[in-house]
């Protein structure tokens, strides 16, 4: 399989443009994620009043960030990889006849970077089977990450 770079990243000036972007161009990383994790809640919840159970779950990865040399070692013997995404979405389809795990690194609008390390453990990821994406557009992460590719996976809609 060749690897994709899943890479969905709007500079500021991009952002300004669409109206629906501009209350995140201020906002954090963190409050970023936090929102995307909302959207994702509302549509795992759709889809567990439609078909009465769980079809998704939304995991955040501790990748060790705190500071201070003491953590950071204890961090990586416990198996922390520099450079893995953020979060991790776990689906499957409705007849449990397959799963798969989407992985996803958020980035804030308003300014972003993207360590070689990311960037490799994307490629890597994607390599591997499974699809990465880096984004710090909710829009992207709402219409193409879960309406596109994780709701057309469960449905098996993306065949």
């Amino acid at each position: 399989m060749i690897a994709k770079k899943i890479l969905n990243l709007l500079s500021r000036k991009e952002a300004k443009k669409d109206d629906k972007l501009l209350p995140f161009l201020d906002i954090n990383e963190s409050d970023l994620q936090i929102y995307c994790k909302r959207l994702f809640d509302a549509f795992a919840f759709q889809l567990k009043m439609k078909y009465k159970r769980d079809l998704a779950l939304f995991v955040q990865i501790d990748n060790g960030s705190k500071s201070g040399i003491r953590y950071k070692i204890k961090k990586k013997a416990e198996g922390t990889v520099k450079g893995f995404p953020d979060v991790m979405i776990l689906a499957t389809r409705l007849d449990n006849s397959q799963q798969k795990t989407f992985f996803v690194e958020f980035k804030r609008l308003s300014s972003y970077k993207i360590t070689e390390e990311q960037l490799e453990m994307q490629q890597r990821l994607n390599l591997m089977g499974y699809e990465a994406y880096t984004t710090n557009n909710p829009i992207f992460f709402e219409k193409h990450i879960l309406l596109d590719r994780i709701q057309n996976f469960i449905l098996g809609n993306d065949i």
